[in-house]
């Protein structure tokens, strides 16, 4: 795949619907654009595809050099935003991981503020379920979610270091459709319950907690209305509080479905 987006000036990436060339510049060691790139695979655009956006790898080369993933996260965050900026303002886009189920498709959008547990959770059930996300998640009017399988960033060692993933060395990634049928609020602290637990969030509540985690709420047609309608169509939200991240399987079960079941069917 890198092979069919990456040149040795830059390499070019897809999510939705906005294909994006990042561009190396002479400043950049070969060897560290090749790395970066790699973990960018699986955003690769068909290959006779032309990029109408351009991010520049240039001002983010220093900490490159020192072996530092720091410039990898901040690029991954400007091609994030260039993605996000040129999204079709008819979709729901949500600062959410997001999972679906590796043979019904059926995924959930599990919202949550930066540093509060989507990354951990895309890395660590992204095996057992398909990853779509670790930061975003776009759902299209018709309530289609369309991934965005960047790199996976981490925080390692403290509070302020991170590293970038390359997603398919570290969970299930795949191209088939995917429908939107959870949204969930997680909660995620140290004095959590032992196990998880699943509580329904009133239509209003939600609204509330979503609006601050949805990119361009105010481009978005009548945006409250399709807040509350895209709530409506999943039966609402509910509120994931948990302590373990490793102690989630019962309640992603009772989200998505048993990721090792073989469902007789499904019913779009």
């Amino acid at each position: 795949m890198v092979d069919g987006g990456l040149a040795p000036e830059g390499f070019s990436i897809r999510a939705f619907g906005v294909a994006v060339r990042v561009l190396r510049g002479p400043e950049c060691p070969a060897a560290d654009f090749a790395r970066v790139a790699r973990t960018w695979a699986d955003c690769a655009p068909d290959p006779d595809e032309q990029p109408r956006y351009a991010v520049s790898a240039r001002h983010y080369l220093g900490p490159l050099a020192d072996g530092s993933d720091s410039a990898a996260v901040d690029l991954s965050s400007e091609i994030t935003r260039t993605v996000i900026d040129h999204a079709d303002p008819a979709w729901v886009l949500l600062h959410a991981a997001g999972l679906a189920h590796p043979v019904t498709g059926d995924a959930a959008a599990f919202v949550a503020p930066s540093g509060t547990g989507k990354s951990t959770l895309a890395r660590t059930w992204g095996r057992a379920y398909r990853y779509l996300s670790d930061e975003t998640v776009g759902i299209d009017p018709d309530g289609i979610v369309h991934g965005f399988p960047r790199p996976i960033v981490l925080r390692v060692g403290g509070e302020d270091t991170k590293r970038t993933l390359a997603p398919a060395d570290h969970v299930r990634v795949g191209s088939g459709p995917a429908y939107l049928r959870a949204v969930v609020v997680l909660s995620r602290t140290a004095q959590g319950p032992a196990e998880p637990e699943l509580t329904p969030v009133p239509t209003l509540a939600a609204i509330m907690e979503l609006v601050p985690q949805t990119s361009y709420l105010t481009r978005i047609p009548r945006p409250l209305h399709r807040m509350a309608d895209l709530l409506d169509s999943v039966g609402g939200a509910r509120r994931l509080s948990y302590r373990d991240v490793d102690s989630l399987g019962p309640a992603l079960a009772e989200v998505l479905g048993d990721p090792s079941a073989e469902p007789a069917g499904r019913v779009s």
